[in-house]
C-alpha cells in the first residue's frame, strides 16, 4: 500500500471498511457492519 501525501490546510476523507473498524456483525457493536468515513484536516506539518 502506497503512503498518501498530505499538505498543510488540506482536507481529506478516509473510508474505513467494517472489517477494519467495528467488525461486520451489528449484534456485536452498534456500528458493526458500517463503513466509517473520517474527515481530516492537516493543520501543521513538520
Amino acid at each position: 500500500m502506497e503512503k498518501e501525501r498530505f499538505a498543510e490546510g488540506e482536507t481529506k476523507k478516509i473510508r474505513v471498511p467494517p472489517e477494519l473498524a467495528y467488525g461486520t456483525d451489528p449484534e456485536a457493536h452498534e456500528l458493526g457492519g458500517e463503513t466509517l468515513i473520517v474527515q481530516l484536516t492537516i493543520i501543521l506539518s513538520t
